[in-house]
């Protein structure tokens, strides 16, 4: 429910309010990856790039999102591209 809540609400670029509803839904299913992404993506676009690459660095890394925002996060100076190859 809060998962689906958060991604209408990044939908809407209301990212406070998304990330708010993504950390709802990571503390009853702290492994979902989906939620987490999203997360990562919502923080980024607050102009958050730190807390977006601890977010990151909690996926999994086969989820196959994770090196699109690493790479994302790179070219934003977010991420030291040494930091980046260790997520991904």
């Amino acid at each position: 429910l809060f998962a689906a809540w958060g991604l209408a609400l990044e939908r809407l670029q209301r990212f406070d309010e998304a990330v708010n509803a993504f950390d709802h839904c990571l503390a009853s299913e702290p492994s979902n990856a989906e939620a987490l992404y999203h997360q990562g993506l919502s923080l980024h676009a607050l102009g958050m790039h730190h807390e977006a690459v601890e977010v990151i660095g909690a996926l999994p890394s086969a989820d196959a999102g994770v090196g699109e925002l690493a790479s994302h996060l790179v070219r934003h100076d977010a991420l030291d591209p040494h930091d980046a190859t260790s997520i991904t």
